[in-house]
């Protein structure tokens, strides 16, 4: 089951603007600033975020805002609670107001967890292997050491690290910032139709499908391990009820 930020966060704030990249008013520089100053922001555990040079709607704005946040591993203490205001004499975006999970203190003392139950998962993975090696190795660490969450509760990388549970939100956000700190290209892909999120990954200039928690779930908790969900092409992975991504 997948819940994003942008489905909450658009319960709150409706936002009706097409993708920020079929705008053709707004360009290039604008996207990438708005993009760093939204990453700088975060960081800084800023509650408010200034875009206003950045000529772009609020719909614009909160488009960009939420998929940074939905698929940004890292960001899992970000709030649901996000507002775009705007400048009245121009109609453009002024800032963004964000709130956070915890003070700052909180927070460091997740990201520091966070980062040591990362760095656990990927110990098991040694420099000389292969790409899919690497991979095959995260995989298996996933199912052996992290179980689906049927509550549908945990949605984060954190919640995956560190509680050792999540939905395919959080297996997918975990195994995305694994293969980041490996150097491999990953996306999280989504499927509306589905109400699912899993992972492709670029091998070799191949893209290939890795649904890790469809293999936990086929998995008996006794440590067996499953592939029938990873390292699939489109037509590998439809094969196994997979559809409708986008």
């Amino acid at each position: 089951m997948k819940k994003t930020l942008k489905n909450i966060a658009k319960a709150i704030i409706t936002t009706t603007a097409a993708a920020l990249m079929m705008t053709a008013a707004v360009s290039a520089a604008d996207v990438a600033g708005l993009e760093n100053a939204i990453d700088n922001g975060i960081d800084g555990l800023n509650t408010v975020i200034d875009i206003s040079k950045y000529n772009v709607t609020t719909d614009e704005a909160m488009d960009v805002y939420l998929d940074m946040v939905d698929s940004n591993p890292n960001y899992f203490f970000v709030n649901n609670s996000v507002e775009c205001t705007y400048m009245a004499d121009t109609g453009y975006a002024k800032e963004l107001v964000v709130s956070y999970i915890g003070d700052s203190n909180a927070i460091k003392a997740q990201k520091e967890s966070f980062e040591k139950a990362a760095n656990e998962a990927l110990a098991t993975v040694d420099p000389s292997m292969t790409t899919v090696e690497k991979l095959t190795a995260v995989h298996d660490y996933f199912i052996n050491n992290y179980s689906y969450d049927f509550s549908h509760t945990s949605y984060t990388a954190y919640d995956l690290f560190v509680n050792k549970t999540g939905t395919c939100n959080a297996f997918s956000l975990g195994f995305k910032y694994a293969c980041e700190k490996l150097g491999v290209p990953c996306e999280i892909v989504v499927s509306d139709a589905m109400n699912h999120a899993w992972n492709v990954v670029t091998v070799d200039g191949t893209q290939l499908h890795a649904d890790v928690a469809w293999d936990d779930n086929l998995t008996d908790d006794l440590g067996a391990l499953s592939y029938d969900n990873f390292l699939k092409t489109d037509a590998e992975i439809q094969a196994t009820g997979h559809y409708g991504w986008n």
